[in-house]
C-alpha cells in the first residue's frame, strides 16, 4: 500500500483546516474589536445612569466608583496601595476629586477603611470619627459629614468600591445603605 497520497491528503487537509480556522479567528477578533468600543460606551453610560439615580434617590452629594490596586500584581503586605476615581458624579457645591485622585498612594487610615469594607461589605464613615489622613482631609475640605462605602468586587489586582458622600449626615440612613448596596451589586455585573 502506498501511504504517500494518504499522508499528503491528511497533511493538506489538516493544513487547510488550520488555515480556515485561523482566518475565522482573525475575522472574529476584528468583529470583537469593532464592538468593543460601543460596548464600553454603553457600559459607562449605564454606570453613570445608576450613579445619577442613586445620588438623587439617597440625596447624597457625591457618588464615586473607585478602584484600589498595588504597584503591580496581587496586593500583599509591604506593597503600597494606590486608589483611583473611575467615575464621579457630584453636586456643584462640591469640587471634583477625580482629576487629582488618580493613582493616589493611600495611607493607613484609608487602608483601615478598605479593610472594614471587605469585612462588612458596607460601612458608615463619620468624618469626625475618622483617623487623621488624606481621606479625612478631603472630607473636611468639602464639608462631608458622613460617607457610606460599599464593596463592588475584588479581582486579583483590583478592588472596586462605591462611595457616597453626604454633607448632611441625617440623609445617610439605613434606606440609603440598602440602596447603595443594590447599586453596588448592579455595577458589579457591569464592571
Amino acid at each position: 500500500m502506498d501511504w504517500g497520497p494518504i499522508i499528503v491528503a491528511l497533511l493538506t487537509g489538516g493544513a487547510l483546516t488550520a488555515l480556515i480556522k485561523g482566518m475565522f479567528d482573525v475575522i472574529r477578533a476584528r468583529m470583537d474589536q469593532a464592538t468593543a468600543f460601543p460596548d464600553a460606551i454603553r457600559k459607562i453610560k449605564e454606570i453613570y445612569s445608576l450613579m445619577d439615580d442613586l445620588k438623587a434617590e439617597v440625596e447624597c452629594d457625591r457618588v464615586l466608583i473607585m478602584s484600589t490596586k498595588n504597584g503591580g500584581g496581587i496586593p500583599r503586605p509591604g506593597a503600597h496601595l494606590y486608589a483611583s476615581v473611575l467615575y464621579e458624579t457630584f453636586d456643584k457645591k462640591l469640587e471634583a476629586v477625580m482629576p487629582y485622585w488618580q493613582q493616589r498612594q493611600v495611607d493607613l487610615a484609608y487602608v483601615k477603611i478598605l479593610s472594614k469594607v471587605e469585612e462588612k461589605n458596607v460601612v458608615d464613615i463619620d468624618t469626625e470619627d475618622m483617623d487623621e489622613g488624606i481621606l479625612k482631609d478631603i472630607y473636611l475640605s468639602n464639608g462631608i459629614e458622613k460617607s457610606i462605602v460599599a464593596k463592588i468586587k475584588a479581582k486579583p489586582n483590583y478592588y472596586y468600591y462605591i462611595s457616597c458622600n453626604f454633607t448632611n449626615s441625617k440623609k445617610a440612613n439605613l434606606a440609603a445603605k440598602v440602596k447603595i448596596l443594590d447599586v453596588a451589586t448592579r455595577i458589579k455585573d457591569i464592571i
